[in-house]
């Protein structure tokens, strides 16, 4: 359902995998985040994910970071850092 092309439906599934999926639900999130960075759309799932954040519903930040960023695929890497610069706490070491 990440790959749907009806917003709403990506949104949501991203919403189900972050609060129901555990680090297995966010990783896919990044991985589609990294493969589809150019989409606009994704900016959606983006916000959503902040949100829960913010709100302190899910750990998001906190989850990509417990993964060992390089035995993980480029997406994974690349989704990880746009999500991180998105909420503004992208540390580049």
């Amino acid at each position: 359902m990440l790959h749907d092309r009806n917003v709403t439906v990506m949104v949501d599934a991203a919403a189900v995998l972050a609060r129901l999926g555990g680090r297995d639900g966010i990783r896919a999130i990044a991985i589609e985040l990294g493969r589809t960075a150019d989409d606009p759309d994704a900016d959606y799932i983006m916000y959503k994910l902040e949100e829960l954040e913010a709100l302190g519903e899910v750990p998001i930040l906190d989850t990509l970071r417990s993964f060992d960023a390089a035995a993980e695929s480029d997406d994974f890497r690349h989704g990880r850092t746009d999500i991180e610069r998105y909420m503004g706490r992208h540390d580049p070491k």
